[in-house]
């Protein structure tokens, strides 16, 4: 094992301490969903606390790999606790909110698991990045080629689509077809391409420590 650069280092220290927010989090969700909580006429919730069970689990995970200090065969498992993290947030969620009316709403609850799995995705990428500059590079590149993406995306999570249909449908019929399939086509090659960019600032870690006779990572 080769000894991490002081990005890793910082990167490993955040990779702990967002797994012990993560586990922390799930305090109040395993109590309320095994012992019920009156205040929001809820039942025991065994399925919702099986989430929360799965997201500490996730936590306990990202420290011990962020003591384990060791980037090789890191990333995937990274990728998983943010995985897990994500849909245990979202389906978890769901659930209560439906169990009761009295339940409020969890959307800051939600968005306290989305801030922590970027940050987990982020510092996953600095692991695997290191200081290497051509690979930070190829990585900037693919992420501005996926800024349409996300900007949709941003828009339909927000309920704002109106701000992209609203001046495109004021215009005739047939340039609103030719332009909706030109904004489909554009979006679609720049994803595309965006993908393969950030895919392969990863690969071209892998290519450079098979050059040096480093073990192969994932």
């Amino acid at each position: 094992m080769t000894e991490p650069h002081p990005i890793q280092r910082f990167a490993f220290v955040g990779i702990i301490a967002l797994g012990a927010v993560v586990g922390f989090s799930t305090m109040p969700g395993l109590w309320i969903t095994v012992f019920g909580y009156e205040g929001w006429g809820l039942n025991p919730q065994f399925l919702v606390a099986g989430f929360e069970a799965m997201t500490l689990a996730a936590g306990v995970a990202a420290i011990l790999m962020g003591l384990r200090r060791d980037p090789d065969g890191i990333g995937i498992g990274l990728l998983c606790v943010a995985g897990t993290v994500f849909v245990g947030a979202f389906l978890g969620a769901m659930m209560l909110q439906s169990s009761s009316d009295q339940v409020p709403s969890l959307k800051l609850f939600v968005l306290l698991r989305m801030a922590l799995v970027a940050g987990i995705v982020a510092l996953t990428g600095l692991l695997k990045l290191g200081n290497r500059n051509d690979c930070w590079r190829t990585l900037v590149l693919g992420g501005a080629l996926l800024v349409p993406l996300m900007t949709i995306g941003a828009l339909v999570v927000s309920k704002k689509t109106e701000k992209l249909t609203e001046p495109i449908g004021q215009l005739n019929e047939v340039v609103q077809m030719v332009l909706w399939l030109a904004i489909a086509v554009v979006v679609g090659i720049m994803t595309i391409a965006g993908g393969h960019f950030v895919i392969r600032a990863f690969e071209k870690t892998r290519d450079e420590g098979l050059k040096s006779g480093a073990p192969k990572a994932e």
